[in-house]
């Protein structure tokens, strides 16, 4: 990624975790638009994936050892951010952001999270770009709108932040804000799996057992689903059990 992105798979030295760090949340309890269900089929992963934190401060604990800013009590870590984001520092408008999303250091302000998102995804911040089109999915603090939030997604997919290759996804197969697309929907599926994305690799293991935008191939698909329940992607970890037991409840893959 080109503005010093927090990508887990390339992370950058001077944005520490817990803000560098590329997490696998859903933006809001209601912004599951993309849940949807095909007969025969479960649905796909729902909800645009975020770099936001969590809702409780504790996901701030254990991650911030060894870092004197984040050792900072959480006023001080804005009013810090603040000072750099006014001066136009991008990653510090993206972090800015997320101090108001999540309410650290300073009053909630779903407005401001955006506005803060806004000014660093102009300067090709990718995080700040993915993060915003979320809030362009749900209308969080700005109006709704899909088309905004899928050309935002677009430029940070085109970075190469997975998340946002996996929200890109999902616009193409839901047609929210762009044609529907199978075959590309598979495609940024794929490129989001490839680095490890969970939730992407379950869905591409949907694909390949579907045949929706690649060839049915059963054996790619139980390899696919494989994965992600590596991770501990419960629904995968479910259609895999299913096989084991011998089990079909018709949207689980064949094993090997």
């Amino acid at each position: 990624m080109s503005v010093a992105s927090s990508s887990a798979s390339a992370p950058q030295p001077n944005i520490p975790p817990p803000w560098g760090a590329t997490t696998q949340l859903k933006i809001g309890d209601n912004c599951n638009i993309y849940s949807f269900r095909v007969e025969g089929r479960p649905p796909s992963v729902a909800g645009f994936q975020t770099n936001a934190l969590g809702k409780t401060q504790g996901v701030f604990d254990g991650r911030v050892a060894g870092n004197q800013c984040f050792l900072a009590s959480p006023e001080k870590t804005f009013a810090l951010f603040q000072k750099a984001a006014t001066q136009g520092h991008a990653d510090a408008q993206y972090n800015l952001g997320l101090c108001y999303e999540c309410g650290h250091g300073v009053d909630k302000d779903l407005k401001k999270a955006a506005e803060w998102y806004g000014e660093a995804a102009a300067q090709g911040h990718a995080d700040a770009q993915n993060n915003l089109g979320c809030c362009y999915v749900c209308g969080q603090g700005v109006d709704k709108d899909l088309k905004k939030a899928f050309a935002l997604t677009q430029k940070a997919a085109a970075q190469g932040l997975a998340d946002a290759q996996y929200n890109l996804g999902l616009c193409y197969e839901c047609g929210e804000g762009v044609d529907k697309d199978l075959k590309k929907a598979a495609e940024w599926y794929r490129k989001a799996a490839a680095q490890g994305h969970a939730d992407a690799q379950y869905n591409l293991g949907l694909c390949y057992e579907y045949g929706e935008g690649v060839d049915k191939d059963l054996k790619k698909a139980a390899e696919w689903c494989g994965k992600a329940a590596a991770q501990g992607h419960a629904d995968a970890q479910y259609n895999l059990g299913c096989c084991a037991k011998g089990n079909d409840p018709g949207y689980c893959c064949e094993p090997d």
